[in-house]
């Protein structure tokens, strides 16, 4: 979900909805992330922060009994509430910047490549701020980020960029819960060289050999306690 950031002006993420369906949907293709939030999520309430169209929304919505996603991106969130099964769920535009609930108000925040796409390190901080602020105490907040190894950081030549991000978030009282070794899996090579271009350019998209791209995931987490 990389391009699920806040003030992102990826073409592929506002524009071109079809486009960035199918990179979500090849993004961790084993499903890694979803049976790490299974084991470790059991919450009454849910925030899904930079929900985009709602890669994890039908798993959360099963791990909660009040799940909300949010987005900057309408699109986005027309195509997110075509996957919700629940009557309760609520998805919405916002900025995470300026989060409409009050303080303490969810046991569980997930965070999937959003704060990574936040080139402004002010922004970034607004942002941690309002998530923390939000969280109940003894709540948890998990972010789903890029590691700074694999082929897909490599690719986009972010190798140093995403490395001090990851520790960036660490200064901000987040650890690392698990890394996992994943692919993005698109339907043929022709399909993936299409995808990264549409998002990345020509220059990265020409470097793909075979419709898998390997990509390391890190899951940082922040707990609340009194």
């Amino acid at each position: 979900m990389e391009s699920s950031g806040l003030n992102s002006k990826s073409k592929a993420y506002y524009e071109k909805q079809k486009v960035y369906e199918i990179f979500s949907r090849a993004e961790d293709y084993p499903k890694k992330v979803e049976t790490f939030l299974k084991k470790n999520i059991k919450g009454e309430k849910i925030l899904d922060a930079g929900c985009g169209s709602g890669k994890f929304l039908p798993l959360l919505e099963e791990l909660s009994n009040t799940y909300i996603g949010i987005d900057l991106s309408e699109e986005q969130i027309k195509k997110a509430k075509t996957k919700t099964n629940k009557s309760n769920s609520i998805l919405q535009v916002g900025d995470l910047e300026k989060l409409n609930f009050s303080d303490n108000s969810f046991d569980f925040i997930v965070s999937a490549w959003v704060l990574g796409t936040v080139i402004l390190e002010e922004k970034r901080e607004k942002v941690i701020q309002e998530l923390k602020r939000v969280l109940k105490t003894d709540g948890t907040i998990y972010l789903i980020e890029n590691d700074s190894t694999g082929e897909f950081e490599k690719l986009r030549g972010h190798i140093k960029r995403t490395k001090d991000y990851n520790n960036w978030l660490i200064k901000h009282g987040f650890q690392i819960s698990q890394r996992l070794e994943t692919d993005f899996w698109f339907s043929s090579l022709e399909e993936a060289r299409t995808v990264f271009d549409e998002i990345y350019g020509e220059q990265i998209s020409r470097q793909i050999r075979t419709e898998k791209v390997n990509h390391h995931i890190l899951i940082l987490e922040y707990k609340l306690t009194e």
